[in-house]
């Protein structure tokens, strides 16, 4: 595994398949556009979850009451 911290160069990107980008990471963000012109997916971890979930999938989003709500939702 490689660890780039800095500015991301298409040279980085050499192998790379797929990015998974955090919900706390603005898709206006430098190297984003780097990924976009090197024509490497963006996902999302909820769409990562998708694609590797056996079964239903329930998110719970939101800024505020997420633990409360997972706890309530993980008792039914």
């Amino acid at each position: 595994m490689t660890v780039v911290l800095g500015e991301l160069t298409r040279t980085d990107l050499l192998g790379v398949e797929l990015s998974i980008i955090s919900p706390g990471i603005s898709l206006e963000a430098p190297f984003v556009q780097v990924l976009d012109e090197a024509e490497i997916p963006i996902w999302s971890e909820i769409q990562l979850a998708y694609h590797c979930a056996k079964g239903k999938l329930a998110a719970i989003t939101g800024t505020n009451g997420k633990t409360t709500t997972t706890a309530l939702t993980g008792r039914s």
